[in-house]
């Protein structure tokens, strides 16, 4: 399962969606104007995650559920619900977020590879000074959509191995590459669109009979 904005003019879009295939297909979504937004955006991702997480979870073990998502959703009070919820995650962070390792606070980004080595297991660390907060940290040496190679600081609250949390997080390009109905219509408007209107939506079908 993963979330992400898309922003379409003044309107922001943000969807919870389960990847099929190379493709996310949208389980849940709410749309805002930019106006709406100012203040309350954490709230909102909040108040929507919880709502499409009950909902699936309603029809599918909270055990096979798992969020992914990207470093502008990442933050202690996020992973507080999630672990509330009992729903599993893996999340990229900032390099600039610092954690306590190895009795010390250090910045993500002083965190480096042996040689040639992609992925590296941290362990269990406390994420950002401000508000201590524990989580399961790998890092991986990734190529993003574009081909580019792209350190993946991932946090969860499950102990992974790091090539495995970044196959998870891995599959978050599918949602990026755009999402669609499984009949291959657009669900999101293009861009440019003019018939975009506020609103939110949720997909009926079973999630249960989904696979990935």
């Amino acid at each position: 399962m993963t979330i992400d904005w898309t922003i379409e003019g003044d309107h922001h879009l943000l969807v919870v969606s389960v990847v099929v295939g190379h493709r996310a297909l949208p389980l849940f979504w709410r749309a805002y104007s930019q106006r709406a937004l100012k203040g309350r955006m954490k709230r909102y991702e909040h108040a929507v995650i919880k709502r499409a997480c009950n909902l699936i979870c309603a029809q599918v073990d909270r055990r096979r559920v798992k969020l992914t998502a990207d470093r502008g959703f990442a933050d202690d009070d996020l992973f507080k619900l999630l672990d509330k919820l009992q729903i599993n995650y893996t999340i990229r962070v900032k390099g600039t977020v610092n954690i306590f390792h190895q009795n010390q606070w250090l910045k993500l980004s002083e965190l480096g590879f042996s040689g040639n080595q992609r992925h590296r297991q941290i362990g269990w660390v406390y994420y950002k000074d401000s508000a201590p907060y524990r989580v399961w940290l790998t890092i991986s040496r990734a190529r993003d959509k574009h081909g580019q190679w792209g350190l993946w600081y991932l946090v969860s609250n499950v102990p992974e191995r790091a090539k495995r949390a970044a196959k998870e997080y891995g599959y978050r390009s599918c949602c990026e590459e755009g999402s669609v109905m499984p009949s291959g219509a657009w669900v999101l408007p293009r861009r440019g669109s003019k018939t975009f209107t506020p609103g939110h939506g949720c997909l009926r079908s079973s999630p249960s009979r989904w696979r990935r």
